[in-house]
């Protein structure tokens, strides 16, 4: 049981790692965006086109790339 529980806790703290460098990889780039604009991005409800366009065309898809990479070669 010991171990089964330390096999837990890692993978949850992995995940949650995963989770906030994910975050940052969207927020940190040559043009800085605030958290509250990548979230209206996210949302369709921001007015600036620009940082929408950075998000959703550059820094998202990227970010999504990197994490399935990641799986891919874990599992390979």
């Amino acid at each position: 049981m010991h171990t089964k529980k330390r096999l837990t806790i890692a993978y949850l703290a992995m995940a949650a790692a995963l989770g906030v460098l994910f975050a940052l990889n969207l927020f940190w780039g040559s043009v800085a965006l605030s958290p509250a604009a990548v979230v209206r991005a996210l949302l369709g409800r921001g007015q600036d086109v620009l940082a929408s366009n950075i998000l959703l065309q550059l820094r998202l898809p990227r970010a999504v790339m990197v994490v399935l990479l990641g799986a891919a070669l874990s599992a390979a």
